[in-house]
C-alpha cells in the first residue's frame, strides 16, 4: 500500500470539501501584535486532517463514547492535551439537558 502525505492528504480534502459544496462561511481571527485580523472563507478552505480529528472527538463524545475510548483511538496520551479537542456543542448541551430533565418529569 502507497502512503500519502498529510500534505497530500488536505489538498485531496479541501478538494472533496469544494465539491460537496461546504461553502459557509468560516471566520477567521489571528492577533499579530495585538491587532486583531479577521479573514472569512468557505468552510471547505479549513478542511484538512486536524479539522478531521476534532471533529472525530466532537461527534464520538456527542454519540456517547466514552473519552478513554476516543483516546486510543487518537493516540491522546493525556488528558490535559485531549482536552483541548473537546467541543461541547450547543446541541449537545440541549438534548442532554431535556434526556436528564424528562426522566426526572
Amino acid at each position: 500500500m502507497r502512503l500519502i502525505t498529510n500534505q497530500k492528504l488536505n489538498e485531496y480534502l479541501k478538494e472533496l470539501g469544494q465539491l460537496a459544496a461546504i461553502n459557509e462561511p468560516f471566520e477567521l481571527i489571528r492577533y499579530r501584535g495585538g491587532k486583531r485580523e479577521t479573514t472569512t472563507m468557505p468552510k471547505w478552505e479549513k478542511m484538512g486532517c486536524h479539522t478531521g480529528r476534532r471533529t472525530f472527538v466532537t461527534l464520538s463524545l456527542e454519540r456517547g463514547l466514552r473519552p478513554e475510548i476516543i483516546m486510543k483511538f487518537t493516540g491522546h496520551k493525556d488528558w490535559k492535551s485531549f482536552q483541548r479537542y473537546v467541543n461541547i456543542t450547543d446541541s449537545a448541551v440541549e438534548r442532554e439537558f431535556r434526556r436528564v430533565h424528562a426522566q426526572q418529569g
